[in-house]
């Protein structure tokens, strides 16, 4: 959330921004933060809030004044540089010296869309490995229904000696298998589609594959990435610039120029990670080419 918010804007307006409380003059509505908190009057106004886990209070992820992550509305009331952030309502519990906020210019739940929408665009760049085991060997079946949890089947493996917890999977060579897609009336789903019988009926298929991201439901939820890493720059940017074509982006600090230089960082980013995983295309098994004859002359 911050890493996009924070992209919103530059350093002298920013679109978000994180820091501590270094004073409180109302301990359930007002602070100041002269770290950090050097904006213009007014600026911070109709903004949002939140305070982090593992403050000094202990106020655990909890936006000011709603009890839960929906249903965002503005509770910023008031922002001058001298007498710092008053909120609309007080705060869930009592602010002291040590707290570590978040303050956005724009409301969350748009980012939040925002950052869903890049997780899906930007697969199978960005992506989540599954790992699937609930697929049962039958008789006599050659075909099995990928599940709807994964998006790609990059691996099969079978379960060979069920007597011993940890006895290994085998890998199913990429020329025993394919990947199909079924396309019946009314829809279509993935088929793993085996050229020979697996062997020992009630043994496991193990699919290992990938899968966009899962939305994340919460403003608090997060991903598994470092803020420095191409994963987070294809996401950060993808979000932004989807906020700035939806004239989300804050007071509009950015330019034309600013998005195209963020558009050219996230395509730097993608090249990164796919030159880091390889293709993501299934092996094609490559048949022999025909070798003709050579007759020669009695």
């Amino acid at each position: 959330m911050i890493e996009v918010g924070s992209r919103l804007g530059n350093a002298r307006k920013p679109g978000a921004l994180e820091g501590y409380i270094g004073a409180v003059s109302n301990s359930t509505t007002t602070f100041t933060d002269i770290d950090r908190l050097f904006q213009s009057d007014n600026y911070w106004e109709g903004g949002f809030g939140l305070f982090i886990d593992g403050d000094a209070n202990s106020v655990v992820n909890r936006w000011v004044g709603v009890p839960t992550n929906s249903n965002i509305q503005p509770r910023i009331l008031a922002y001058t540089r001298s007498t710092g952030v008053e909120f609309m309502s007080d705060v869930p519990t009592t602010m002291v010296a040590g707290d570590r906020y978040q303050l956005y210019k724009l409301d969350p739940q748009r980012i939040l869309s925002a950052i869903n929408h890049a997780l899906t665009s930007a697969y199978p760049d960005v992506r989540e490995d599954v790992v699937d085991e609930t697929i049962t060997i039958q008789s006599p079946v050659y075909a099995y229904t990928v599940p709807t949890t994964m998006s790609q089947v990059r691996m099969v493996e079978f379960q060979w000696d069920t007597s011993i917890a940890t006895y290994p999977y085998d890998k199913v060579p990429h020329d025993m298998w394919e990947n199909r897609i079924s396309r019946p009336a009314g829809g279509g789903y993935q088929v793993i589609q085996f050229n020979f019988h697996p062997p020992t009926v009630g043994n496991i298929i193990r699919l290992v594959g990938t899968a966009p991201w899962g939305r994340l439901a919460n403003l608090t939820d997060t991903l598994p990435y470092e803020r420095d890493s191409s994963e987070m720059d294809i996401i950060v940017t993808d979000a932004v610039k989807r906020l700035f074509d939806e004239n989300l982006a804050g007071a509009g600090y950015l330019s034309t120029k600013e998005i195209a230089l963020l558009a050219d960082r996230a395509e730097r980013a993608h090249d990164k990670v796919r030159a880091r995983h390889g293709s993501f295309r299934q092996p094609i098994q490559k048949r022999s080419p025909r070798v003709r004859p050579i007759i020669r002359g009695m």
